[in-house]
């Protein structure tokens, strides 16, 4: 995996959603009861109040989609708030991120959650995500109990910081394509011989 955080398309892809200047938000997930999107437009509603120069990026699909378009509209924060439907751009996506917001009550393994790191973005995420998921030091886990405003203030801590190149982080915790796909060749090669 390799998204290392380029500056160019950074800018080129803010530019193409007119989020230049803006502090994005991003959130990368199915719109299904797991995920907490109704926690998470409120959490965006209390910071965008707060900065109201903020954004916030919706990637995904599902069956909670029309009623969280429907609780965005009520709040007034349509013209604030993007659904971007399912994207095949992820990497060039991540990089127009600020930060990536991540309050699922519960996960697996969170490919995005993997993949925002690998894009250098600080990740404040829900602290019922498995630990085993922190691949860089701006990994942010904070309790869904918490008041709001704990949340808002890790957001805020995120508006000090710049992407990171964490290459080397990805690639030490085993998240490297190159890597292994390398390691697959030659255990199917040594099988096979």
């Amino acid at each position: 995996m390799n998204s290392a955080y380029n500056e160019a398309t950074a800018q080129k892809v803010k530019a193409d959603f007119g989020w230049t200047n803006k502090f994005v938000i991003g959130h990368v997930g199915r719109f299904c009861p797991q995920k907490n999107h109704d926690f998470l437009i409120n959490l965006f509603n209390v910071f965008h109040s707060k900065y109201p120069n903020s954004i916030l990026a919706l990637v995904g699909s599902g069956e909670l989609q029309g009623k969280i378009q429907e609780k965005v509209k009520n709040l007034g924060l349509d013209k604030d708030v993007y659904f971007l439907g399912n994207r095949t751009d992820m990497p060039n996506i991540y990089q127009a991120f600020d930060v990536f917001l991540f309050p699922s009550f519960y996960e697996g393994l969170p490919v995005s959650l993997i993949e925002a790191q690998a894009s250098g973005l600080p990740c404040v995420i829900s602290d019922t995500i498995s630990d085993q998921t922190r691949l860089t030091p701006a990994y942010y886990p904070v309790s869904l109990k918490e008041k709001t405003e704990q949340w808002v203030a890790l957001l805020e801590k995120c508006m000090e910081m710049q992407h990171a190149d964490t290459t080397a982080m990805i690639k030490e915790a085993g998240f490297d394509i190159h890597n292994n796909a390398e390691w697959l060749t030659n255990f199917y090669l040594n099988k096979l011989s």
